[in-house]
Order: C-alpha cells, then structure tokens, then sequence
C-alpha cells in the first residue's frame, strides 16, 4: 500500500477537483460514477482549450471507446477535442501513452494558443 505524501483536505467539491486538476501531471481516468464524469469533463474541457500545453489526458478501460464515440456521434466535438486523450486497457498502456504524450509536446506537434483574450493560459492548467 502506498502512503500519502501529503494530506490535502479542500472545503468543497468544486475546490477538491481545482486543485487536483492543479496539482496532476497527468490525469488517468477510471471507471467510476458522476464524480468520476465531472471531473473527466472538467479536465478534457481544460485538455482542449490549451492545447500544447495541456497534461496528458488517459482513460483507462476500453468501455471509453463506447461513450466517446457516441459524444462524437451525438454532441458538437471539435476535432481537437478527440486529439487531447488517449484510451488504453493496461498499467504497459498507459505508461506508453504517457510516454508519447510527451514526445508529441515536445515536438510541437499540438498547435498551442499561448494567450485568450490578452491574457496569458492559467499556470495551474498548462504542463
């Protein structure tokens, strides 16, 4: 088992999920509940809108291929949208995909938009 190294107690949902998409590398996504969408929604949302320098985005299960397809399918996704996340189905998987992330960032291959109406991309959201 592994220990914490530091215990972090936030007031309030909205907050605990700011500053875990604050403090993470990289976020790997599990099945789970309505937590677990919010906090997926909330992190492709960021993943999207600063792309180039967003943090890695991995969904783990292959169940992801299903809703995802279907957002494609049924929502308006723009196509760069699709780009910013990887799904993948083992600890090998994911470790790899991490991996390409980084080579892809490093090679510029996401065109970053560096400001948003003047104002230069939020520290905590950008990797």
């Amino acid at each position: 088992m592994n220990k914490a190294d530091k215990e972090i107690v936030m007031n309030t949902y909205l907050d605990r999920t700011l500053k875990l998409l604050e403090l993470g590398n990289a976020y790997v996504i599990f099945n789970g509940g309505t937590g677990t969408v919010s906090e997926f929604g909330m992190a492709w949302g960021l993943a999207k809108l600063y792309i180039g320098h967003h943090k890695p985005l991995i969904l783990y299960g292959e169940f992801w291929h299903e809703i995802l397809e279907s957002f494609a399918a049924n929502m308006h996704i723009r196509p760069e949208a699709l780009r910013v996340y990887r799904i993948v189905s083992t600890p090998e998987d994911a470790l790899k995909a991490l991996w390409h992330y980084e080579q892809e960032l490093k090679k510029g291959m996401y065109k970053p938009e560096l400001k948003r109406n003047g104002v230069d991309i939020e520290k905590a959201f950008r990797n």
